[in-house]
């Protein structure tokens, strides 16, 4: 990870309101989510989980039908955290777990963000913490 991430990370970690998961639990989500990115479980065992002001993560990958089950196009879709506007990210697993942005109404687009460090900085990057 570079710098940037890195400092997101330790400054996101100090929050009182987030918090961890566990080491059997990172193993159980690589194991039911083969392939999800490692950047994703790294940050919830370093910072957490929980409201992190401008973001929400979730404990774990969330199925996106959970969420929207009207609509049939995010059966591979897993969503990872939200906005608290409406709308959420998360993988798409038939995309190589790309990172995608969920409207409030459902549809799925590619992230405008690279990757999940990008979305992180972007949200967090300039902002004192």
């Amino acid at each position: 990870m570079d710098e940037m991430i890195e400092f997101v990370i330790k400054k996101l970690s100090a929050r009182p309101d987030v918090e961890q998961i566990t080491g059997p639990q990172a193993a159980q989500m690589v194991s039911e989510f083969p392939g999800i990115p490692a950047e994703y479980v790294d940050f919830l065992t370093r910072v957490g989980f929980g409201d992190l002001g401008e973001l929400q993560f979730y404990e774990g990958p969330v199925p996106a039908g959970d969420i929207y089950p009207q609509h049939k196009n995010t059966t591979t879709i897993i969503i990872i955290c939200d906005d608290f506007q409406g709308t959420c990210y998360g993988f798409d697993m038939a995309s190589d777990f790309a990172l995608v942005e969920i409207s409030p109404k459902g549809a799925v687009s590619p992230s405008s963000y690279e990757s999940l460090s990008g979305l992180i900085t972007s949200y967090f990057g300039g902002q004192a913490l």
